[in-house]
């Protein structure tokens, strides 16, 4: 029997928050492997992370093209059950004293891997289950996911006491109610095509949508770029910070992390207490420049409780930036071709990661780690000005037919 619009939204946000809940556990828990436990130099953590990410670089457009042709719902199901799989891995290596620099390695890829699927699948159901409310929808979301991610990192926060093995089990745990959650879900069957396409030709078609529609291409490109920019200063400099200059553990990565998170919520909060904001894409740029003036302050290597306010702050804009970008992107899709387009923004979003990781991580060697902070910003100057010059991103707004309630 089909369960109601907002039966649905519960059991799609549930999964969605104990997901994220996992990741949060991971985004510490992870680095503090690398950085702490087993003590890697900057260049190795730089390909770590970067290897956390390469696989949604090279996988998520297919990943989209996969979720178009099958029940996403079903798909979601395999997937979700299989993630909680790389977790248990760790915990016989870590059981077996074979913990080391390789198997984190192989975690990555696997985990990577799986998120390149998984992702383009559960963001295609969120229009099935939002009543036609797209950003309202989002911003919900993006408060459950922050959530979830502001519980996992205050969990992960204690592995420097209890060790890695208790958070890997809390990750396996949360990953099957995930699988329970979205059980309850209705089957989510593709949309009728009129042509049978292979998925190569799919995903090249998907990429032919993106680029030539003039509300998703500015967001995908300049999101790409940003994240090349600063997600790979975010995932590589915060751990060598904490070690390095805070001479930290895993309570101090976890609380600049969940300073973050606060200000991706409270962004969130504020988006949905004030309704829609028309200027879509001059907020994804002016919150990229604010972005850029927190990595300057942390260049300054600035006393633990600065950092923490910057990193709330950093937050502020993250949370504006993906709210705007999500919104318009998940708002512009044409359902024949939501999860490839949705696939191509996380590709934008997160795509840029990989790169910067490998590349921060050998600045960092190379310059110093304040030092290597300043090449990135460079580019984020440049990047500003040449879209507020040679692109209309400066002017996008939501399009017509999200502003009023309506059915997929």
């Amino acid at each position: 029997m089909a369960r109601t619009d907002r039966q649905q939204l519960y059991y799609y946000m549930s999964g969605h928050g104990l997901y994220f809940l996992a990741m949060g556990i991971q985004s510490v828990l992870f680095p503090w492997l690398l950085t702490v436990l087993l003590g890697e130099t900057a260049d190795r953590v730089g390909i770590g992370q970067m290897l956390f990410y390469l696989p949604t670089l090279l996988l998520v457009l297919y990943g989209g093209a996969v979720a178009d042709r099958n029940d996403c719902r079903a798909l979601l199901l395999r997937l979700q059950f299989a993630a909680a799989l790389p977790s248990l891995l760790l915990i016989g290596l870590t059981l077996g004293g074979l913990l080391n620099f390789s198997a984190l390695v192989l975690f990555a890829l696997v985990t990577g891997t799986l998120s390149a699927f998984l992702t383009p699948a559960r963001d295609s159901l969120l229009t099935r289950v939002s009543g036609g409310d797209i950003q309202r929808a989002v911003n919900a979301l993006m408060m459950v996911q922050f959530g979830g991610q502001f519980l996992g990192l205050m969990l992960a926060g204690s592995a420097s006491w209890i060790g890695p093995l208790p958070l890997l089990a809390l990750q396996v745990a949360a990953m099957l109610v995930a699988v329970f959650t979205t059980w309850r879900l209705d089957p989510a069957p593709p949309q009728p095509r009129l042509l049978k396409t292979r998925q190569l030709a799919d995903v090249v078609d998907g990429l032919r949508e993106v680029l030539r529609s003039p509300q998703i291409a500015p967001v995908v490109l300049y999101s790409f770029a940003t994240g090349l920019l600063l997600m790979g200063l975010y995932l590589v400099v915060l751990p060598l910070l904490v070690r390095d200059v805070y001479r930290g553990g895993s309570e101090h990565l976890a609380g600049l992390n969940i300073c973050f998170i606060v200000g991706v919520s409270v962004a969130s909060l504020g988006l949905m207490r004030y309704g829609q904001v028309r200027r879509q894409g001059r907020a994804i740029m002016l919150a990229s420049f604010g972005s850029a003036g927190v990595v300057l302050a942390l260049h300054l290597a600035p006393p633990l409780p600065v950092a923490y306010l910057a990193l709330f702050v950093w937050g502020l804009a993250a949370g504006v930036s993906m709210n705007m970008g999500r919104s318009l992107v998940q708002g512009s899709a044409p359902p024949s071709h939501r999860a490839r387009i949705l696939a191509a923004y996380q590709l934008g979003f997160v795509g840029g990661a990989p790169i910067g990781s490998f590349v921060v991580g050998y600045l960092v060697a190379a310059l110093g780690l304040q030092n290597a902070m300043l090449v990135p910003l460079a580019g984020v100057a440049v990047l500003w000005i040449a879209a507020l010059l040679f692109s209309r991103l400066w002017h996008l707004e939501p399009p017509p037919a999200e502003l009023p309630a309506g059915g997929d």
